[in-house]
């Protein structure tokens, strides 16, 4: 099963990403807990969502980007996009 979603989809997950990180932020006493376990949960969500079209498509490194998920996640979740982009842009070429 081929896992993959187009740019516009994935930069609203951004969006709403950036706002859980941004609410969490400002939460304090017990709703920071809560917070912070949906904001976990939602970007384990995305994790698996990146990793997934990482593996199912043609990606220059592959390796190097898959050991980049596991070491920093949160900068490769934003910085998927892009590199996506770039490896689209080779393969037509």
């Amino acid at each position: 099963m081929k896992i993959t979603i187009n740019a516009k989809v994935y930069n609203l997950l951004l969006v709403i990403y950036a706002i859980f990180i941004f609410i969490t932020l400002l939460c304090k006493g017990d709703m920071l807990v809560a917070m912070a376990l949906a904001l976990a949960s939602y970007s384990l969500a995305l994790w698996v969502i990146v990793f997934a079209d990482i593996i199912g498509n043609q990606i220059y490194n592959k390796t190097i980007w898959i050991m980049s998920m596991f070491f920093i996640p949160t900068v490769m979740i934003f910085v998927y996009p892009y590199i996506k982009r770039r490896n689209e842009k080779m393969h037509r070429q």
